[in-house]
């Protein structure tokens, strides 16, 4: 059944003002029997079916645990994602952990001068949290040891073993501390790349853009390069020391999954400001090839907490998730026996859902009193709409009320392909998720039949599903 999308957007009655889409009785009663309780296989598979896509996000520098500043990235790149699968693309999310800067000789700096553990268990410390202790203490200004940080870099680079094992060390418990705080919001990567793996393509990649003459300069450094556009400036892409900065390890990165992989769709969130300078090199070194990201997605965040050394947000999203569930609103909601419905569940789909409702170009200031903030906080409309429909109250069979004018209004608004549809061709998930807040807070003001709540069911799990802010995969009644 067609919907259209212009009818969508004006809120529809009982759930809205404008006129109810027209549904007969048979129809309600087919679909809301085939839809009640159960996250169905939508009819948006069709969309962008076995279409493959890459979508970036996170990027985190394995030096400290994930601060707020990653979470609005996290829940748009997991989103976007999310939705794009409901659309039948075959998708692959990918984080880029940038293990080969200047940070982690000071992270491993900090371990050699202010561990007084050996490891994270023997500090009794969640493994990220660890490393970004000592991290801190290396590089706060009082403390800093840039010697010490240099020399140890200097030895990474030329192989030396003790170097590389303790590197080794202390990457991966960052990385692996960072990944069970990916699993408490639901999220996983199918794709790790990791900087170090690209550092001996730098040379090659250098060598050949001088020969191509896409760039000129020097290998020992410093190498800028000028760019020209709207605003001309030099791009630094070896610094003074000869080292290669962040963007000539992005520049190796993107240019080798050109190569690797052809006809993807590569899509990167980001916090951080797009260097279209980027891709005019990257089109003079492969012009036959799509340049990758092939979309950048720019979300800026603002953290209104107090930041540490290096301007890193001190407030962290387990702290925020642990603030969630020790509030007694959302452990009153929780049914902890129920699939999808436990309080940690919960907790990510208020945390995530709440970095979803606003325009990409706004800022969101991300504090603990807006994460708990029950009535601004468009998360917690989510929890509680689907802890409503998955009250034990609205347990029982597909027993369809095709006459009652919220079933019928329901089951008709329930058709969300449309929606996904705007969606993956805009990159943005924003229309979708304001529809399904406003349907939830039509819900939650509502006295409705049980059945109506097990339409709510399915229309939350595909809608929310699709999302990525329901942890389970299939949840049904």
């Amino acid at each position: 059944m067609a919907i259209d999308i212009a009818h969508i957007d004006a809120p529809p009655s009982p759930l809205f003002e404008a006129p109810a889409l027209p549904l007969d009785t048979a129809r309600a009663s087919e679909l809301g029997a085939r839809g009640a309780g159960r996250r169905q296989p939508p009819a948006t598979r069709d969309l962008l079916k076995g279409a493959p896509y890459v979508v970036d996000f996170c990027d985190p520098s394995p030096t400290t645990a994930l601060h707020a500043g990653y979470l609005r990235n996290i829940a748009l790149g997991h989103a976007l994602a999310s939705t794009l699968e409901a659309a039948g693309a075959h998708v692959a999310r990918q984080t880029q952990i940038a293990d080969a800067g200047r940070d982690m000789g000071d992270a491993i700096a900090g371990y050699m001068r202010f561990a007084d553990e050996s490891d994270p268990a023997a500090a009794g410390e969640k493994s990220d949290r660890f490393v970004g202790r000592l991290y801190a203490h290396q590089v706060q200004g009082g403390e800093r040891d840039d010697a010490l940080a240099d020399l140890l870099l200097t030895l990474l680079a030329a192989g030396d073993g003790p170097t590389r094992q303790l590197w080794h060390a202390v990457r991966d418990w960052a990385v692996s501390g960072q990944n069970e705080t990916l699993a408490r919001l639901g999220v996983r990567f199918e794709r790790t790349i990791f900087d170090s793996q690209y550092v001996p393509r730098i040379e090659p990649l250098v060598r050949l853009a001088l020969a191509q003459g896409v760039i000129e300069g020097s290998l020992q450094g410093p190498l800028l390069v000028q760019t020209g556009g709207r605003a001309p400036s030099q791009l630094p892409l070896i610094g003074s020391d000869g080292r290669p900065t962040k963007d000539l390890r992005a520049l190796t990165i993107w240019r080798s999954l050109m190569t690797e992989m052809t006809d993807v769709t590569l899509v990167r969130l980001t916090s951080e400001e797009r260097r279209d300078n980027l891709d005019e090199i990257l089109r003079g070194l492969a012009p036959s090839n799509n340049v990758y990201p092939t979309a950048v997605l720019h979300a800026e965040v603002v953290t209104e907490q107090d930041t540490g050394p290096g301007g890193e947000s001190t407030l962290l999203i387990d702290d925020l998730l642990d603030a969630l569930l020790a509030h007694e609103a959302l452990r009153a909601l929780a049914i902890e026996e129920r699939p999808g419905c436990a309080a940690e569940d919960l907790a990510a789909m208020v945390l995530m859902g709440m970095c979803l409702d606003h325009p990409l170009h706004e800022s969101l200031p991300i504090t603990e009193h807006r994460v708990l903030d029950a009535d601004g906080n468009t998360g917690w409309i989510f929890a509680r709409a689907w802890m409503k429909a998955w009250d034990p109250r609205n347990d029982g069979g597909p027993l369809p009320l095709a006459d009652d004018e919220h079933y019928r209004s329901l089951v008709a608004q329930s058709q969300l392909l449309p929606l996904v549809d705007r969606a993956v061709k805009g990159l943005d998930v924003l229309r979708l998720v304001r529809f399904l807040a406003r349907i939830g807070r039509w819900y939650l003001e509502t006295d409705a039949d049980p059945a109506v709540g097990r339409i709510m069911r399915s229309l939350l799990s595909s809608g929310l599903g699709g999302l990525g802010l329901v942890r389970t995969q299939e949840v049904n009644g």
